[in-house]
């Protein structure tokens, strides 16, 4: 999964003046932006942009940074248009203001290079901010605000409330109404903690999670610091938050264990759903008939506020985008229901039905598994994964023709995320700036076929291989031996996981399903 960090670190305010006619520069803020960059670098492994920077490897001590310009590298960080990433962290030190408005409310400002306090100009809002954040469709947020008056963020109510869907940590330097300190030449105060906490080298595990990283950053400004230099240096107080799961933020042992310890996208909605399905009384909505369910929106149908309800809730379930209206359609939802419980109930990943044999994954499982990857990188344009799914009408074989083997609950999950994860690959940008690599998505009827087609073909090489997807597969294939690994780093080890997954069961062997491409078109397939 992509993790991308932003890390600013801005010491120029050549409008903001003392009594002496002075400029109020800092000294310290480019060197925390450079450390914190180089530990996320290092065992963090984020992508990370400094700003402003000389270069790539370095931020600049004398770099000008205007407001508007700094609005846009944070919005390309929390609310990109394409190659969405799992993880975006924001750094910032520098100056923060609180200045009053004309009703005398407060309001926290991210100091830019170009306050000006005469002419009423303060940098960025973090009233701003949090609307950002808020509307971000980013999993894992991480924000730290090495400045003054930076509890500021916590005022606006939507980040000061839980927030089920996503995994926050929110680390200030102050409260809203103290000033943030340094040592001169050396390090802010938080900067200084979070360096020394970032480290996973001085962790017994070698991990460093947002748990671990709050908890070492209280303790560092806690009174059980007394005899600390902290402690004597400095009276402010940061505010430290953690939302949702904890985060991998640093690890000595690689990506593979950073990815191992965050939560599939697919784990979690089985986590999110493990009450649907549980039974057909008047309290359950998620029923296992799918005749109760479809009544909700029949013509003449009594319950709309049912229907409104199921709606939201698999709108929510599968990624939070609109689905098409004809897929609410009587007669539609009722083999979308049957897909759906397939992919989140007992059917799939409840107590063994030897005779019911519905320990599989269906191909119209399959497609919502597709479709929730699709969003997870483009999420505000999944029309090409939809568009040509107008209903589910005549798909009669979409929930009940099987991809894979009759397998247990914890080989079927497993089989599940393989999928998942080789979507995700194949749906990422080939390109840093590109349109989605997804031409249509349909299914055959009456159901049992699902074909992607994709912009680039499996039989020419990328731009950064010299050889095609095609080629490395045939070689594989040929070898004597096949290593599986145990993480989907990229879409090689994804094909390789899915391969060994669809191999796998406990009353026989292969599965009643392929999964294959073929020159530009994904193909998942059924025999059943």
């Amino acid at each position: 999964m992509k993790r991308q960090a932003l890390v600013i670190g801005i010491n120029r305010y050549p409008f903001l003046k003392d009594a002496k006619g002075q400029s109020q520069h800092l000294t310290t803020p480019d060197r925390d932006a450079s450390a914190v960059a180089h530990l996320l670098e290092r065992y963090g492994h984020f992508e990370v942009r400094r700003y402003p920077s000389k270069d790539v490897w370095e931020v600049d001590p004398e770099g000008l940074v205007k407001a508007d310009n700094l609005k846009n590298e944070i919005l390309r960080l929390f609310q990109p248009k394409v190659n969405v990433p799992e993880t975006a962290l924001l750094f910032f030190a520098g100056r923060g203001f609180r200045p009053p408005n004309m009703d005398g409310i407060t309001e926290g400002f991210l100091g830019t290079s170009d306050v000006n306090p005469r002419k009423n100009k303060w940098g960025i809002s973090l009233k701003w901010l949090g609307q950002v954040l808020q509307d971000s469709p980013i999993q894992q947020q991480i924000v730290w605000l090495d400045c003054s008056f930076s509890g500021e963020l916590f005022n606006f109510t939507e980040l000061a409330e839980p927030d089920k869907k996503r995994d926050r940590c929110f680390i200030t330097a102050t409260q809203e109404f103290e000033e943030a300190n340094a040592v001169q030449d050396e390090h802010g105060f938080l900067s200084r903690a979070l360096l020394e906490s970032l480290d996973p080298t001085q962790q017994a595990s070698g991990i460093v999670t947002s748990l671990t990283l709050t908890n070492s950053v209280n303790r560092q400004f806690g009174t059980e610091t007394a005899d600390r230099q902290f402690k004597a240096e400095t009276t402010q107080r940061p505010i430290c938050s953690n939302v949702g799961n904890p985060i991998v933020l640093t690890s000595t042992t690689g990506i593979s264990n950073i990815r191992r310890k965050s939560e599939h996208r697919l784990q979690r909605l089985w986590r999110e759903t493990e009450e649907w399905f549980c039974a057909d009384d008047d309290d359950i909505l998620m029923k296992h008939s799918p005749t109760k369910v479809s009544r909700y929106f029949s013509p003449d149908n009594s319950e709309s506020d049912q229907a409104v309800l199921y709606r939201q809730s698999v709108e929510n379930a599968l990624g939070g985008t609109p689905l098409p209206n004809s897929w609410w359609q009587e007669e539609s939802v009722y083999y979308l229901h049957e897909s759906l419980k397939c992919l989140c109930g007992e059917f799939f990943s409840g107590q063994d039905r030897i005779v019911a044999g519905r320990r599989h994954i269906s191909v119209g499982a399959a497609y919502l598994i597709a479709l929730m990857a699709y969003q997870e990188s483009w999420p505000n344009n999944v029309e090409p994964l939809t568009e040509n799914v107008e209903h589910w009408i005549g798909r009669t074989r979409a929930s009940n023709s099987w991809v894979f083997a009759l397998q247990d609950a914890e080989t079927a999950r497993t089989s599940a995320m393989a999928l998942y994860d080789l979507f995700l690959c194949l749906f990422q940008s080939r390109q840093l700036e590109s349109e989605p690599q997804v031409i249509s998505a349909f299914f055959e009827a009456p159901g049992n076929i699902l074909r992607i087609e994709f912009t680039w073909r499996a039989n020419e090489p990328a731009e950064d291989r010299r050889e095609s997807l095609a080629d490395w597969t045939y070689q594989i294939l040929e070898s004597k031996t096949i290593f599986i690994p145990q993480e989907a780093a990229n879409t090689r080890n994804a094909i390789l996981r899915l391969l060994g997954s669809m191999f796998v069961s406990k009353v026989g062997f292969m599965s009643p399903g392929v999964v294959y491409m073929t020159r530009n078109e994904l193909v998942v397939a059924s025999i059943e």
